[in-house]
């Protein structure tokens, strides 16, 4: 009989919200148009991942835009982005890191568990220069990336991070050092207005009926006044400029939006996280025979609603308003896409 997989994605989601773990995994829901931060992600990672098997910037692009999911706007976001992050670390050649082998699968037994087996990918298997072997790890978020910041201390404690090094130390006996390649996404939003320059790069002001105006000594305006009906020439911001003020604002404060952090990760901690694991996978052995015996099976699945999880949550609106969703009578925007690894939940 086939194992059930359990990933870090899933195992996190059903410590977040188990009914949101029935939406996505046992149900098998997905939004027909994911999210933008998710399309952004993803497509920053797919440009990552080109990135590790030597690819220049073009082929990262290339990459990151593959599937058609992101508007023109988003692909603007992605091109700053990568044009940053590539000249922070520099082009392909990378500062800390020897080798690298990407998008690494494996499967790892849980111990204590008959049922489930634990399936990932690695984003790369590095070698850094000093010769130290890691567990790579490239991640987008919005958090402050500052020495301060408590997100350096609560990676010490992500389920995926955990995982990997779990399953290394599993197989080689070693514990392997965890490097985590973090790209805060820039908040900047496209401007309504962008100041027309002349070829001399000074501002353009025109008068009521369009003209350029110019002063008594011949040079021109570079501020208008309103009252006299004046107006700075100007245009909506195009994606091109966003995306170029996206690649300058990232480039100018690398600080703020690149940060590689070693992660120390210890035996008590891989000892704390099998425990909790195998707790996870009992707790969903409970929750499937409840659902056997249900009226609905999601009654089974608890919800965990707080502001935190629910304002994230994409289930959130047939959630809270009690709305059965099944495989017959699925809500509009939304889709049946299980993962088939992932969706034996109802027959444990």
């Amino acid at each position: 009989m086939s194992k059930i997989i359990l990933t870090a994605s899933s195992m996190a989601c059903a410590l977040r919200c188990p009914r949101r773990y029935w939406y996505d995994n046992i149900l098998g829901l997905k939004k027909v148009t994911p999210s933008e931060a998710l399309r952004i992600g993803t497509a920053v990672h797919n440009g990552g991942e080109a990135r590790a098997k030597g690819q220049d910037f073009e082929a990262q692009y290339k990459a990151a835009l593959t599937g058609g999911t992101l508007d023109e706007w988003m692909a603007a976001k992605v091109f700053g982005i990568l044009g940053a992050y590539d000249r922070t670390y520099g082009e392909v050649e990378d500062a800390d890191c020897a080798a690298m082998e990407p998008e690494v699968e494996f499967t790892d037994p849980i111990d204590g568990s008959r049922t489930f087996e634990q399936r990932g990918k690695v984003d790369g298997l590095a070698v850094l220069k000093d010769g130290r072997r890691v567990v790579w790890e490239r991640k987008t978020t919005s958090d402050d990336l500052s020495e301060t910041s408590d997100y350096w201390d609560r990676l010490k404690f992500n389920i995926q991070l955990l995982a990997y090094a779990g399953w290394v130390y599993h197989a080689t006996g070693e514990l392997p050092v965890c490097v985590y390649d973090v790209i805060r996404k820039p908040a900047l939003q496209p401007k309504a207005n962008i100041p027309d320059l002349d070829s001399d790069g000074l501002p353009i002001v025109l008068d009521a009926n369009g003209q350029r105006c110019i002063k008594r000594d011949g040079t021109p305006k570079k501020t208008a006044d309103s009252a006299k009906g004046e107006r700075m020439a100007g245009h909506p911001e195009t994606p091109d400029e966003y995306g170029s003020r996206i690649l300058a604002a990232m480039s100018e404060e690398p600080e703020r939006y690149f940060a590689r952090r070693e992660v120390a990760i210890t035996l008590d901690m891989l000892d704390e996280f099998r425990r909790e694991r195998l707790g996870v996978c009992r707790m969903l052995l409970h929750f499937a025979a409840e659902a056997r015996k249900s009226e609905r099976p999601e009654y089974a699945y608890p919800r965990a609603c707080n502001p935190d999880n629910c304002r994230s949550c994409p289930f959130a609106g047939m959630c809270l308003n009690r709305i059965h969703v099944d495989e017959t009578n699925i809500p509009e925007g939304f889709r049946i896409a299980k993962h088939e690894e992932l969706t034996h939940g109802q027959t444990m």
